[in-house]
């Protein structure tokens, strides 16, 4: 028995929008690039053989490539080159999650102030390092005066 026709619905990304329509015996490879994958994603966050939704046993089988950043089925990050059987409703992401693409458009306020509590700290680590450089300087200085013969600090 054949599954029924699957439907993939883009609504992120690149080809946000568009709706295509598989009949059951597709073989769906999509990835980066044009060359072997019949649905191309032009997304520097998709590898370019990235997963695969083939129909067999009466079902829609989807399975990741071994791509670089993943593949999420539900809220589910799948294992490489493991069949899943897709459901109707299923919702796959492809690719890395960039700032922009949150909902609500901003990072969760925790995410926010961990960052800056990380940045302030390199900061200053930067700062420690900067007057260490300065003290190495100056007393590579004071020994090439000392080899010299003069015994004054510059």
């Amino acid at each position: 028995m054949d599954p029924p026709p699957i439907t993939l619905v883009m609504v992120q990304g690149p080809r946000k929008g568009e709706t295509i329509m598989y009949e059951p015996g597709s073989t769906i490879r999509i990835g980066r690039v044009v060359r072997g994958n019949n649905l191309p994603i032009k997304d520097a966050g998709i590898s370019s053989k990235h997963l695969t939704i083939e129909s067999g046993s009466g079902k829609w089988i989807l399975r990741d490539l071994g791509s670089s950043n993943g593949t999420t089925l539900n809220s589910d990050l799948l294992p490489a080159d493991t069949p899943f059987d897709l459901k109707d409703g299923d919702t796959v992401k492809l690719g890395r999650l960039r700032r922009g693409s949150l909902p609500g458009g901003s990072l969760p306020k925790q995410i926010t102030e961990a960052t800056e509590e990380m940045i302030e700290g390199m900061r200053k680590k930067a700062e420690r390092v900067q007057e260490y450089m300065v003290e190495q300087r100056r007393r590579a200085k004071l020994l090439w005066v000392r080899l010299r013969g003069r015994y004054q600090t510059l």
